[in-house]
């Protein structure tokens, strides 16, 4: 009789241990991809703005974009719209359709980089859209701050 009752006990406790975890599995499956990346996590390119990420810009390969600037005072952080290529340019509109910006693809020190049109010959390195977590870009930001360290050391 006390053998049946501990395998009863058993058996609830195996149920309740498994809708647990089917619970917890489907609310791990449904959790969005904004909680991952204030950008969105559909497929295309994240470029950013100097070395602390300060400013990123998603291409996103469906056409649309969507910027975030980190800025405690600023009304909107995040902006998004919809990209295009045109002759040797992404341009970025707003959702209202003005132009947000323009985006010339350049070369620094042969790294791949974007630059807004007007400022693709600007010698300062922050100034530059780099690809997010590319080896190039974060050699070059190394090297350049380790040449200004030394030069204020002397």
């Amino acid at each position: 009789m006390g053998q049946a009752r501990s395998l009863k006990r058993i058996a609830a406790w195996s149920a309740l241990s498994l809708i647990v975890l089917v619970a917890c599995v489907w609310l791990w499956s449904m959790r969005g991809p904004s909680v991952d990346d204030p950008l969105g996590a559909e497929p295309g390119q994240t470029w950013v703005k100097g070395r602390g990420y300060a400013h990123a810009v998603r291409l996103m390969d469906s056409g649309r974009y969507a910027m975030q600037v980190q800025c405690d005072i600023c009304a909107e952080p995040i902006q998004s719209g919809t990209w295009t290529r045109q002759d040797h340019a992404f341009v970025l509109r707003h959702a209202s359709g003005s132009i947000a910006m323009e985006l010339v693809p350049i070369r620094v020190m042969g790294c791949d980089a974007l630059a807004r049109r007007g400022e693709q010959h600007a010698r300062v390195p922050d100034g530059v859209y780099f690809k997010q977590d590319d080896g190039c870009a974060d050699d070059f930001f190394d090297d350049a701050y380790a040449l200004l360290n030394r030069h204020s050391a002397t």
